[in-house]
């Protein structure tokens, strides 16, 4: 299956996360990782080096934004390029 250059890597599990894609109005890319799919979760690089692959790209081609500690230490441990995201609370 070809993949469009982007993926959701998640420590969600698929049934979770498809249901807040769906609730979001959104579709789910054809690469889509969860919890199920990969042994060893956040913090281990292979979260975000084993998704570049079967992008066919190497990881420090990547971007990753990531709203969780253990998500960016995956990310920079892997060699990608991370961008944190934080939630801004409006009160």
């Amino acid at each position: 299956m070809p993949y469009d250059g982007w993926a959701i890597v998640t420590a969600a599990t698929s049934r979770f996360t498809e249901a807040r894609l769906e609730a979001a109005g959104l579709n789910a890319p054809s690469l889509f990782i969860t919890a199920e799919d990969i042994p060893v979760g956040k913090s281990a690089p292979n979260c975000y080096s084993e998704p570049a692959l079967r992008l066919g790209k190497n990881v420090t081609q990547c971007v990753v934004f990531e709203d969780a500690p253990a998500g960016i230490q995956s990310g920079r441990a892997a060699g990608a390029e991370v961008v944190p995201v934080t939630q801004r609370v409006h009160s």
